[in-house]
């Protein structure tokens, strides 16, 4: 987002006065701060000629991968298998281990 903004020749402050948000908000997206809304993507997007949906898009398979960084599976699973395991237990496990891991990222958050 900030290489299309440097193409245009546009500061922050003067894309944030067309985008219609604030400065810092705008700041705080484009240096990893605070993740892409959906609104945000779609002003950047008219503004700039961007994809929103491949923005957004882009915004969740960083945070996907973040999550996967701090929380590594708990169930060993091929890579290119995305079925659900044909052991009714292990699904079981996964996904409570999956809902444990959020609500520990969800404590994590508020410290």
């Amino acid at each position: 987002m900030r290489t299309a903004l440097e193409r245009e020749g546009w500061t922050i402050t003067a894309a944030a006065a067309r985008l219609g948000v604030a400065r810092p908000n705008l700041h705080r997206v484009l240096t990893g701060r605070t993740a892409l809304s959906p609104l945000m993507a779609a002003k950047f997007a008219r503004l700039t000629g961007a994809d929103a949906a491949l923005l957004l898009g882009m915004q969740v398979r960083l945070e996907l991968w973040r999550v996967e960084q701090r929380y590594p599976p708990l169930v060993d699973r091929k890579q290119d298998d995305f079925s659900t395991p044909s052991d009714p237990k292990n699904h079981v496990r996964y996904v409570d281990g999956f809902a444990a891991a959020v609500r520990r990222s969800g404590d994590d958050e508020k410290t």
